[in-house]
């Protein structure tokens, strides 16, 4: 059915050749058509299925284009046949099969709307480990958006939108499948009367995830589903001052395995700022939430993740209020900034309260030949929980010069005793990043290295670390690039891989936390000793440790690929062959291999 599909499109794109370069239909629709066709021979292998190998037909097309007027109604379709969309367009694991589209109607109106649809079949996907190669997986997946907006000069202006996706998937050397759902309604409007500036939003969202078995255990299933609103308001006042102030409620029922949650979270808000100076910027807020824990709950949703328990849901209130000053001198080269905050905490029948002062230095200017910039800051905090005051550091120092024909770059940044939104959690963390490039005539390379570190101050155990380095050389006709990198830290499953928990792990029940670890390397080269002629190959290996409390699992992937490219006259040969091999020891399966071998030729046409 697909390839007498393809045979359709192709006689209508063939016919289309000799037509001018715009095509009109009657007097309104105006349309513009390209793309490629292509044809060879593809073989493809594995450990865990049949063979085959064969003749494929492939192409791609964009079609563009309006009705009456660009801004009455414009268009784009993009459909694609046996394409990778995640790796390249000619070489994959999987040959991909979709369409992308959208449209935008009544652009130039005061009632503008939108729409985008999108639909994959077989893509190669990814899997993410932090740090990390990732997994390679592939599947099936669809999205619909659609938008619309009232823009009357004198009447409230209001948006909607609506989104809808759904995904399955499956990964290399595990069993099992997975998907994911959503659905999301978003209603918004702001009006300006009499110098307010009037707001107000409602949205609502239904998510579902069903996650395999990676790392042993059953599958993890969860779905959430929540309602929020909210309404604020603004006003400018003297000074070139301006104050604002917001409240809203957010309702949220969600399940995981046998745990269920039903929370609701109520916010309020005001601050006022002033900039009586060119220089001086000053100002107060103040923010109030009646339960900190369903928050960050809300937070873990809105990250992208499953629904995973938490360890407590006990609702604690809570009031921060927060001061701050910046004030520039010009003339040399700083900023100056002050902050003064005192929060309040309360759960358990027990009232907490933090307070910290941060002062801060900002020097910019250029230096040696170069541009250098830090930010120096220290920081006292202190709580009534151990009844003990911490003095913590914040620094940051960025500097870019080149020396003769040198390009170097180096940064740093550190903090301290710094407050999660829980006040008897501080982190502590830093970073680090540098790069050195040079060209001596045809030669060229370049060396970078970087890396990162974060912790909670309360518990070691719940640091995440990672290291990067690259290298690449290159000469006019040939170039060699490598990497390695290696990371570690704790993590909760997700339907786009491990994800670094965003919130304390302590907020975690042990069961949700997937501890990681692992390095990978890579090596690449690419050359084009002829005119028309693209060569290049690359290698890459990955190992990497995961830990729960139902399993531990080793994870490997390694992917070699390597690709020829031939321009003739106005024809392309491509040619290519690829290879995974990929092991998940928590799956109970053998480590899966896939390979698959493409030689053929594609042309591009500018239909009309």
């Amino acid at each position: 059915m697909k390839l007498r599909s393809l045979t359709l499109v192709a006689l209508t794109l063939t016919l289309g050749i000799a037509a001018s370069a715009q095509l009109q239909v009657g007097d309104d629709l105006l349309m513009n058509l390209n793309g490629n066709l292509s044809a060879g021979y593809n073989a493809g292998y594995s450990n865990f299925g049949p063979s085959n190998h064969g003749f494929v037909l492939g192409g791609n097309a964009n079609l563009r284009g309006s009705y009456y007027n660009p801004k009455f109604l414009s268009f784009t379709v993009s459909p694609f046949y046996n394409q990778s969309r995640a790796n390249s367009s000619y070489q994959s694991i999987s040959d991909a099969t979709g369409l992308t589209s959208s449209a935008a109607i009544f652009s130039g109106s005061n009632f503008p709307g939108s729409i985008s649809y999108s639909r994959t079949y077989n893509s190669t996907g990814n899997f993410g480990l932090p740090g990390q190669l990732d997994l390679t997986s592939h599947g099936n997946g669809d999205s619909l958006s659609l938008g619309w907006a009232e823009n009357l000069p004198d009447a409230p202006h209001v948006n909607a939108s609506f989104q809808e996706g759904h995904s399955t998937y499956s990964l290399y050397g595990a069993q099992g499948e997975g998907q994911t759902t959503f659905k999301s309604f978003n209603l918004g409007a702001n009006y300006m009367i009499e110098g307010f500036n009037l707001t107000a939003n409602y949205r609502h969202s239904n998510t579902h995830a069903d996650l395999p078995p990676l790392f042993g255990g059953e599958g993890a299933r969860s779905s959430s589903h929540g309602d929020s609103y909210g309404f604020g308001v603004g006003h400018a006042l003297p000074l070139h001052g301006s104050f604002s102030a917001a409240a809203s409620k957010s309702y949220t029922q969600a399940e995981y395995a046998n745990s269920n949650y039903n929370g609701t979270v109520r916010t309020a808000n005001a601050g006022v700022g002033f900039n009586p100076l060119e220089q001086l910027n000053v100002g107060v807020n103040t923010q109030y939430t009646d339960n900190v824990t369903g928050l960050l709950y809300q937070n873990l949703i809105n990250s992208g993740t499953i629904v995973v328990p938490l360890a407590s849901s006990q609702s604690i209130h809570g009031l921060d209020t927060n001061a701050y000053g910046t004030y520039n001198i010009p003339v040399l080269h700083l900023t100056l900034g002050a902050n003064a905050e005192h929060r309040d905490q309360s759960f358990g029948g027990k009232l907490f309260t933090a307070d910290a002062q941060t002062g801060t230095v900002t020097y910019s200017n250029a230096v040696l030949g170069g541009f250098f910039n830090s930010t120096v800051g220290v920081v006292h905090s202190s709580t009534n929980s151990n009844g003990q005051s911490a003095t913590g550091l914040i620094t940051s120092l960025n500097y870019t010069r080149r020396i003769g024909a040198w390009n170097v770059t180096g940064f740093f940044n550190f903090s301290q005793n710094t407050q999660t939104l829980l006040i008897l959690y501080t982190t502590e963390s830093y970073g680090y990043s540098g790069s050195v490039s040079r060209k001596f005539n045809r030669f060229r390379f370049s060396l970078g290295a970087g890396g990162s570190k974060t912790w909670l101050t309360q518990n070691r155990g719940s640091e995440s670390s990672g290291q990067n380095y690259t290298a690449t050389f290159g000469l006019r006709w040939a170039s060699v690039n490598g990497s390695y990198s290696k990371s570690d830290g704790n993590a909760i499953l997700t339907g786009a891989g491990l994800t670094p928990t965003p919130v304390p792990s302590p907020i975690l029940i042990p069961s949700a936390v997937v501890l990681y670890g692992g390095h990978a390397w890579s090596v690449g080269v690419g050359s084009s000793p002829m005119r028309g002629l693209l060569l290049s190959a690359g290698f890459s290996k990955a190992r990497s440790d995961t830990f729960s409390i139902l399993t531990a699992s080793n994870n490997s992937n390694d992917q070699f690929n390597t690709t020829i490219d031939y321009a003739f006259r106005k024809m392309y040969f491509r040619g290519g062959y690829s290879r995974t091999l990929q092991g998940i020891s928590g799956s109970g399966l053998p480590p899966a291999m896939v390979g698959t071998f493409y030689v053929g030729i594609y042309r591009w046409f500018d239909f009309f």
